[in-house]
């Protein structure tokens, strides 16, 4: 009982240092943020510490992070250098939290202490803790930030603020030609933390995905598998385990198969999340997590699946905390993907983005954008369309505009 009673305490403490979420960041964030452009970057700058390990930034329309490493720890230590703004951003922001209410950092930690973190990323961590100058118990408050609020603090109904309102798909044109694609949509709070990677560990697939601050999101592709991501807000707790920031890398950086990706990524579910996940050889799934469940639905030849921040499946509706949040969104995304195959027998990429780009002022809209003033406003801040035949597009910001090329 007195385990419990612990832990609640640290639930309760960890609850007000997130909610800083919702609010104070306005104050702190405002300049920053209005000020900030990601593309704004020296295409020039490069380090290389050996033969194989460098790391630059890339691009012309977009600008997206190269890095190669022998070994873990050079990749975090390159990752802090070249996302040292995204990473300061997130931690500046976290700090501003536990100072204005007078937190106990130590008992934040030692409730963020509860997660797995698997060797090769606690190096990798250090690596970026050495670079940004930040401990390593910063850097892991990163990485199990959406585990904590999505998995904890939200079922504890202490706060209840959404900070996603993200849109994914998936359409099957044959059995080997899949067109993939996300919108992702926080507050504008977080357009500082992001940036699209590329990144390459000896030995291992590489990855193209999406960062905030320094965690990697469940959002990318390797050449061979490609996944999206949902956030999902449930009254029920989720469970301690490997972040799914690590998850992520760990599917990524080892799996070849939509099959692999799912096995892992479902794994000690800290948190609920759909996802849709394709490969290579033309297996396009959709998933719905929630306590102890994970529905796996197929998509096939001339069929197609929409995932936002609601279940589809209506026997885990009963998990969710807001059965009315994401459903006009929804809806509009699969009205707008059967209007697109009524007039054109094949969905292109162009077709994904144009859907991504939709926008009507209202709860159905697609892309989404608010009052620059309401710092809190859902912003489509990061989107990507891809086919393993044609590659796609990734971009920071409106999906319509600045497009870049998807690397691999």
């Amino acid at each position: 009982m007195k385990s419990y009673v612990k832990k609640v305490i640290g639930l309760f403490f960890t609850t007000i240092f997130l909610m800083g979420v919702a609010f104070g960041v306005v104050s702190v964030a405002d300049t920053s943020i209005r000020n900030y452009n990601p593309n704004d970057i020296s295409l020039d700058s490069s380090c290389r510490d050996s033969d194989y390990s460098f790391a630059e930034w890339r691009g012309d329309n977009q600008k997206y992070l190269y890095i190669q490493a022998l070994d873990y720890y050079t990749l975090g230590y390159l990752t802090g250098q070249y996302l040292a703004y995204q990473i300061i951003a997130f931690d500046n922001l976290i700090d501003y939290f536990i100072d204005a209410y007078n937190l106990d950092f130590q008992l934040i930690l030692y409730f963020a202490s509860q997660y797995e973190i698997p060797e090769p990323y606690y190096t990798e961590m250090l690596g970026i803790a050495d670079a940004t100058g930040l401990t390593y118990y910063e850097i892991l408050l990163q990485h199990v930030f959406l585990d904590v609020y999505y998995g904890i603090l939200i079922p504890l109904q202490i706060s209840q603020q959404n900070i996603g309102a993200c849109t994914g798909f998936a359409v099957k044109n044959s059995r080997r030609n899949v067109v993939h694609g996300q919108t992702m949509d926080f507050g504008l709070a977080f357009f500082p933390t992001f940036a699209w990677v590329h990144h390459k560990v000896f030995r291992k697939n590489e990855v193209f995905s999406l960062r905030m601050g320094a965690s990697s999101l469940v959002i990318g592709k390797n050449k061979r598998v490609s996944c999206t991501q949902n956030l999902i807000q449930s009254w029920a707790f989720a469970e301690f385990g490997v972040p799914t920031s690590l998850k992520s890398r760990i599917a990524f950086e080892t799996c070849r198969t939509a099959k692999d990706f799912i096995s892992v990524i479902t794994s000690n579910l800290t948190c609920y999340f759909n996802y849709i996940i394709c490969d290579k050889k033309g297996n396009a799934i959709a998933l719905e997590t929630a306590p102890n469940i994970v529905t796996i639905s197929n998509i096939e030849k001339r069929g197609f699946a929409v995932r936002t921040n609601t279940y589809v499946s209506e026997d885990l509706k009963v998990f969710l905390l807001d059965p009315i949040y994401s459903i006009a969104r929804q809806k509009k995304a699969e009205e707008l993907i059967i209007n697109a195959l009524e007039k054109r027998k094949k969905f292109t990429i162009k077709n994904g983005i144009a859907i991504e780009s939709y926008n009507d002022y209202t709860d159905a809209s697609i892309l989404r954008y608010e009052n620059p003033e309401n710092l809190l406003g859902m912003w489509t801040l990061a989107s990507f369309a891809t086919s393993f035949r044609t590659k796609g597009y990734f971009g920071i910001g409106t999906p319509a505009i600045a497009q870049e090329k998807i690397p691999i």
